[in-house]
């Protein structure tokens, strides 16, 4: 999805296309940099070193890739990718189950990751309405603007 698809819409005053190509833009781009975001902090926690070692002498996350790597066996896959729909959320709600991290049980909270991207989504959905209000807002303001030209004539 590019942009060039949003403006050609707008100047064709195909407003409803161009509402529906900018959520689908900001929604592909929300969800990126989550995952990013999401990479990064689970990169940030994991690479600290070997601070709490597991019984087994393994730090979190090589003990965390062996288990990822098993859920991904388990589900007849090698990439995160190659799962569709619900087989993918089923795979990551398997994994959030059954993989408790240092993180988790140091302060007792299900995902203490989590919270961050929570608020996180809520400003790409703050960012979203604002950007369909934009929307709303030019398509009224062209709805004039016709209607004015239509009386001049």
């Amino acid at each position: 999805m590019n942009a060039s698809k949003i403006i050609d819409a707008v100047i064709s005053e195909n407003l409803l296309d161009a509402k529906n190509y900018l959520n689908s833009l900001l929604y592909s781009r929300a969800k990126q940099a989550l995952e990013e975001k999401t990479a990064n902090v689970a990169d940030e926690t994991f690479n600290e070193g070997c601070v709490d070692c597991n019984e087994e002498g393994e730090n979190d996350k090589e003990a965390y890739q062996k288990f990822f790597k098993s859920a991904l066996k388990k589900f007849g896959v090698t990439q995160p990718d190659q799962l569709k729909g619900d087989k993918k959320k089923e795979f990551y709600n398997y994994v959030d189950k059954n993989w408790k991290s240092d993180a988790e049980k140091e302060t007792g909270k299900e995902d203490p990751v989590g919270e961050a991207t929570d608020v996180d989504i809520a400003k790409e959905k703050e960012k979203i309405a604002v950007s369909q209000e934009r929307i709303k807002d030019l398509s009224d303001r062209q709805k004039r603007e016709k209607g004015r030209e239509r009386e001049i004539k």
